[in-house]
């Protein structure tokens, strides 16, 4: 990297000027996190894992067999598919334990011990509700009702006179819950449906509460391969709803952790954040470049900070 890109570059990622920004939205109760799917590494099988299973039982012909969207959409509907893999795989998921939450660094852990009003999760499972009740906390669940009639959304009257709070917050399940495999976000139709459906909703599948802090708080995305479709679905819903680039974005820091492999190359490290940094920087997204764990880590550090100097500790 030249020098000119090394200082473009710090201009996007998470500095301490950003941090400080991220803490007071945090405080103020103005920051929604999004928990995807490496936020549960050591506890849960990645996709990949769970694609190449679904692979190798149904005989997935082609050699992307570590793409769960794909693999799933053969599964379902090629000659031989099965309408039922998501009860399947659902039932599979429910077996599997949740991760050591006593453990101050697991991502789950670190996330409910903070004032997040609002959490929203788009892996299957339900470990941040589980997190948040270790954290003696309340707890409200709804699912995104993508795939069924509105006017039949059962969670409506979760939010009738219902304000989520740090002690009450609601965990919204975007792209479903393992206790109703239907909703499941899961095959790559489904994502192009999801993304429809909520266009098509006026944005009546996501709820009120939710709605308000897409637009009025900072966004912390933890736990997202950046090339899962999952994440990029996100952005393109986030980024299409002009949630991203708000006036009142001003005062805010959204933030995107970002793992990268052990085994890349100091010049595909230079490229990819110079790439990525790019791409976030349009989306007015600033970078943390390092795990989950890492990051909830300095998170809760930093916070532990700002309390003892609010409390003249």
């Amino acid at each position: 990297m030249t020098i000119v890109e090394s200082a473009n570059l710090r201009t996007r990622i998470l500095d301490n000027r950003k941090w400080d920004i991220l803490i007071n939205r945090i405080e103020t109760l103005h920051c929604t996190p999004f928990i995807g799917p490496e936020a549960c590494f050591g506890s849960f099988p990645p996709a990949s894992e769970i694609a190449r299973e679904l692979a190798a039982e149904y005989g997935y012909p082609l050699e992307d067999v570590e793409n769960l969207p794909r693999v799933a959409q053969f599964c379902v509907n090629q000659d031989g598919g099965d309408p039922l893999v998501k009860e399947k795989l659902a039932r599979k998921f429910m077996s599997v334990e949740p991760p050591d939450f006593p453990d101050p660094s697991e991502p789950h852990q670190a996330l409910a011990s903070l004032p997040f009003p609002i959490y929203i999760n788009t892996h299957y499972h339900g470990f941040c509700s589980r997190a948040l009740r270790a954290q003696h906390k309340e707890p409200r669940r709804a699912v995104c009702r993508w795939y069924r009639d509105f006017d039949k959304d059962p969670d409506r009257a979760t939010f009738k006179g219902y304000l989520p709070d740090p002690a009450n917050p609601l965990v919204f399940n975007l792209y479903g819950h393992i206790e109703e495999p239907d909703s499941l976000v899961l095959t790559e139709d489904d994502y192009l449906d999801f993304l429809v459906r909520i266009a098509g909703s006026g944005n009546r599948l996501i709820p009120g509460p939710v709605q308000d802090a897409l637009t009025n708080s900072s966004l912390l995305f933890l736990g997202f391969p950046t090339s899962e479709i999952g994440f990029r679905t996100l952005l393109r819903y986030l980024a299409c709803n002009n949630q991203l680039r708000r006036p009142q974005r001003k005062a805010n820091v959204s933030v995107q952790v970002v793992t990268v492999g052990s085994t890349i190359t100091e010049e595909q490290l230079a490229q990819t954040k110079s790439f990525l940094g790019t791409y976030y920087e349009q989306l007015d997204v600033a970078v943390f470049w390092g795990s989950s764990r890492e990051f909830v880590k300095e998170l809760k550090q930093r916070w532990q900070i700002y309390e003892e100097k609010k409390h003249g500790r």
